[in-house]
């Protein structure tokens, strides 16, 4: 008996036959494996720099990135309804697969800038470029940019470094509504004074962020993993994250922020918190928007 494939469900029908994205391969030009993607990527989809695959992908199409040290000569500007930006494998070692992508100068600039709906991000490793300033992914600073995923990542930044963070909208607008920023690993280590977060939302309404692991290693003042800054943000959820802190000076892992007072605002459950000095020190909200959290074996809700 034959099964017309237009004869089925279209969720059926996709499961059994999806249409894949339009994909755009980058390698390094010495890559121990670019004679065999020249071979196997159909022609004009294989390039050298990550900017050149942007300048040709389109919307919903995605951008995969081989092995190596990744300088741009510029910041990769997302601009793409739906394109994934991923390596060339993801998940399980959140970001180790060897794909790293650098700040491209010694200047408060972002690695990667998102100014589109629905844009995914997985796989990499954010570094800086030096002690300086300077996020490593920007969402919908001018652009409404919601729906965005970012997820499998590894964060590091030393010093003063805020390369290896994560901002999303401002205190202004409503650009970065309904993301999710799970599975990643922020490291910072060295010491670092000032007012600095991992995660930095604006008026990120709706946003989830869960399952990350947050260390600060070193001695540091005005630190937090965690800034819904002075924004009104609404129904944020912060769920199963680990925030470690080692040797450290001053730390407030998720500090909620001046515009978020109201009960429904903000959701903690299910944090591990280890190295934090009291309760207090954990995060500045009140026990009505929290489920059951730990500092160390100790169970706390507020």
């Amino acid at each position: 008996m034959t099964i017309k494939m237009s004869g089925l469900h279209p969720t059926v029908r996709s499961a059994m036959s999806p249409v894949p994205r339009k994909a755009w391969h980058v390698c390094k030009a010495d890559a121990g494996n670019v004679d065999y993607l020249y071979d196997h990527v159909p022609g004009g989809q294989l390039f050298h720099t990550i900017n050149d695959a942007m300048a040709n992908a389109g919307d919903y199409d995605e951008v995969i990135v081989w092995p190596g040290e990744w300088v741009e000569s510029a910041t990769i500007n997302i601009t793409q309804t739906g394109l994934r930006l991923r390596t060339y494998e993801v998940g399980g070692g959140a970001g180790l697969g060897g794909v790293e992508l650098w700040q491209y100068s010694g200047t408060n600039t972002p690695v990667v800038t998102v100014a589109a709906r629905s844009v995914e991000i997985c796989g990499f490793q954010f570094l800086p470029y030096d002690d300086v300033a300077g996020w490593a992914i920007a969402v919908g600073l001018a652009i409404e940019s919601k729906y965005f995923y970012i997820h499998d990542n590894y964060f590091r930044a030393v010093g003063g470094s805020e390369c290896g963070y994560i901002t999303a909208g401002t205190a202004s607008s409503k650009d970065a509504q309904m993301g999710m920023i799970e599975n990643n690993y922020f490291r910072r280590g060295g010491a670092t004074s000032g007012d600095s977060a991992q995660i930095l939302l604006g008026q990120a309404t709706g946003t989830t962020i869960r399952n990350n692991n947050f260390l600060l290693a070193g001695n540091g003042t005005g630190f937090k993993s965690i800034d819904l800054g002075t924004a009104i943000v609404q129904r944020i959820i912060i769920q199963d994250n680990l925030f470690m802190a080692f040797e450290v000076g001053g730390v407030q892992f998720i500090e909620v922020g001046t515009g978020s007072t109201t009960d429904g605002h903000c959701y903690v459950d299910g944090n591990q918190f280890i190295g934090a000095a009291a309760n207090d020190n954990c995060w500045d909200y009140d026990a009505d928007n929290t489920g059951l959290n730990y500092l160390g074996v100790t169970a706390i809700n507020s």
